[in-house]
């Protein structure tokens, strides 16, 4: 009887565990304004695909700034992508929520499917209301987004 009740308190402890520090992705393809852009766009801007070092959803990045990468392929302004959903993903042990894009663009070597970091959560704030997100100018966006969501 009490190797029962050790056995279900080890359990118990282990599955608190693992539901506060496990890796949770949410779709967010619905909310805005990442619903305003889902679809297929042309981007304004230069940007780079890059192999991702610490892929979520993709094994390639979409970056703006590509020279800090051997490996960069230059996607020209006026390209189309095609933006098919958006995930916030939270890091269980850090509980850091990165906000991505998912589409794919047209390259020389095919259709490559790619994930694009766009969105900020400001958390901490010197006055209230805190927790929200912005969003900085993405690629495919001429000018930025000054809305805070909640």
């Amino acid at each position: 009887m009490i190797w029962l009740a050790g056995l279900t308190l080890v359990v118990i402890i282990v599955g608190i565990f693992y539901l506060a520090l496990r890796n949770t992705r949410t779709d967010v393809s619905q909310k805005q304004p990442y619903a305003t852009w889902l679809g297929e766009l042309i981007l304004v801007r230069p940007a780079f695909l890059v192999n991702n070092q610490f892929p979520i959803a993709e094994k390639t990045l979409l970056v703006e700034d590509g020279l800090a990468y051997d490996d960069a392929i230059i996607v020209p302004a006026g390209t189309k992508v095609q933006l098919t959903q958006a995930i916030h993903y939270r890091n269980g042990v850090s509980g850091v929520t990165h906000s991505l894009m998912i589409g794919t663009v047209q390259t020389a070597t095919g259709a490559t499917t790619f994930e694009y970091y766009w969105g900020q959560f400001h958390a901490i704030c010197l006055e209230p209301p805190c927790n929200y997100w912005t969003y900085p100018q993405a690629v495919w966006q001429s000018e930025a987004d000054t809305t805070k969501y909640y």
